[in-house]
């Protein structure tokens, strides 16, 4: 018996398209600001109170949807964790 296999990930909310007039945003790609341009805009965590945050995407780090989902799939926005205190890790106990 077969069956098929599950998609990875699944976008519920976005990528949207997205134009700011007024307000600076940041992309979650190049970390830089931009706005009065056309980029992307999607739903990620953390989800606080079931709300999540939004975050965007530059055109030039996304020039189309399809390139928006592999970035989102992606993880992008998402920080690498700090490495552990050497201590903690080790197995070792320093007084």
């Amino acid at each position: 018996m077969k069956r098929q296999a599950k998609p990875k990930m699944t976008l519920e909310y976005g990528p949207y398209e997205h134009y700011s007039i007024f307000s600076w945003e940041q992309c979650a790609a190049c970390k830089k600001d931009f706005r009065r341009e056309w980029g992307w805009r999607f739903l990620g965590p953390p989800y606080i109170g079931g709300a999540g945050h939004w975050y965007y995407l530059c055109k030039a780090c996304a020039p189309s949807k399809d390139k928006a989902r592999e970035l989102i799939i992606g993880r992008v926005y998402m920080p690498k964790r700090p490495a552990p205190p050497r201590g903690i890790c080790s197995g070792v106990v320093t007084p």
